[in-house]
């Protein structure tokens, strides 16, 4: 069975939602790992810039999703039907924001504007 975190704080304790196979929608901003200003860039980014946000988000179960960016995060579909929506903290460039998706897992990183 798939568990997902509610938030930061809950998946720290070890508490999990027992809702197999879906995403639980997040009202607000989960920033999973800050990196301090000396952490290198990631791939998708210029030198000049920082990893500033990483969220992690299980995503096993999903068939056909797609990730979409909106004016203040990410918008996360399955079968055209809104799984999640995940905003950044406002410190991130949404442009900057890239993803990838390995064993079940959807990885976002951003970056500071």
């Amino acid at each position: 069975m798939a568990q997902t975190w509610k938030s930061v704080s809950q998946a720290k304790k070890g508490k999990f939602s027992k809702k197999p196979l879906e995403m639980d929608k997040l009202q607000q901003s989960i920033p999973a790992k800050i990196a301090p200003a000396s952490d290198p860039p990631g791939p998708s980014c210029s030198t000049t810039k920082n990893l500033a946000f990483r969220l992690i988000i299980n995503v096993t179960g999903l068939k056909n999703f797609s990730v979409d960016k909106t004016e203040k995060g990410i918008k996360i579909y399955a079968m055209n039907t809104d799984r999640g929506t995940y905003n950044v903290p406002s410190f991130v460039d949404i442009g900057t924001i890239d993803w990838k998706t390995e064993k079940g897992h959807l990885t976002l990183n951003g970056y500071r504007k």
